[in-house]
């Protein structure tokens, strides 16, 4: 199928490192856009089939080509899908059919998190994921020449424990308005984990299952957005309940054993 092709600036694209891969983004009509080569790349998996599933579905991908200028001075065509479709892509891959198990765990990996923090990394200047619990993980360069290489240091060390501090108190403000729901520092009092010692991920773990929890069930999630600090999840409390009741305890209970070396623990019996 012909698609639009639109012209960009190699000055207008922006690569974000996720997790050791890099990602193309550039915006279109008000609307940030990502190349999909490089991620399809990424996963290894094959562009072709790729690329043929993607145009034979445009309408179901807004699918366009932009053509922008590559390093040699050479015109690059690039098939790319707005950032909020990409989620719908990685929801049409099917992990459980890869047998290579690191092509596998990058699948999930990019099902859990890409999308998110291509999100955090236009709407707010940072991305905010990884397995750094909400820490800063990656800045764009004009914040991080407005922040200084020094004050992203300070923020790295104290983000994790500012953030569910403001969650707190903004919740429970009147001036701001109320969002009603619990955020991953709350399921931390509500199954009484005091110690996390050594559990760096744990929020964004428990973060991700519990909001393919809510989808699964069609449960809406809430944010608390925080201008160009943070935005944190705020999760509906009887449907947290239901979902530490029906195996989320369990989880949460293996992997800290993992992280920590230890068996499996019977994990916090008096949370409400």
């Amino acid at each position: 199928m012909d698609l639009q092709t639109n012209n960009a600036q190699s000055t207008d694209l922006q690569v974000m490192n996720f997790h050791g891969d890099q990602i193309t983004t550039f915006e279109l009509d008000g609307q940030p856009h990502v190349a999909m080569r490089p991620i399809v790349e990424n996963l290894g998996l094959s562009w072709g089939g790729q690329r043929d599933k993607i145009r034979a579905q445009s309408n179901k991908f807004n699918c366009t080509d932009i053509r922008t200028t590559g390093r040699n001075g050479n015109y690059i065509k690039m098939l790319s899908i707005p950032i909020k479709k990409l989620n719908l892509w990685l929801a049409s891959i099917n992990p459980n059919k890869i047998k290579d198990k690191q092509k596998r765990q990058r699948i999930e990996l990019y099902q859990e998190e890409s999308a998110e923090a291509l999100y955090s990394y236009w709407h707010q200047g940072i991305a905010i994921k990884g397995d750094l619990d909400g820490v800063i993980t990656d800045l764009d360069p004009k914040v991080m020449n407005n922040l200084g290489g020094m004050f992203k240091r300070v923020l790295n060390k104290a983000m994790n424990e500012v953030v569910p501090l403001l969650v707190e108190q903004q919740l429970a403000s009147k001036e701001i308005g109320i969002v009603y729901g619990v955020t991953t520092y709350d399921i931390y009092a509500m199954i009484n984990l005091h110690d996390r010692t050594g559990l760096r991920g744990l929020g964004t773990y428990i973060s991700n299952r519990l909001a393919r929890y809510h989808n699964e069930r069609g449960i809406p999630i809430k944010a608390r957005d925080y201008g160009h600090m943070a935005s944190v999840r705020v999760f509906d409390k009887l449907t947290t309940k239901d979902w530490l009741a029906s195996g989320g305890r369990k989880l949460i209970s293996d992997y800290i054993a993992e992280k920590r070396g230890q068996p499996s623990l019977q994990l916090l019996q008096g949370g409400k």
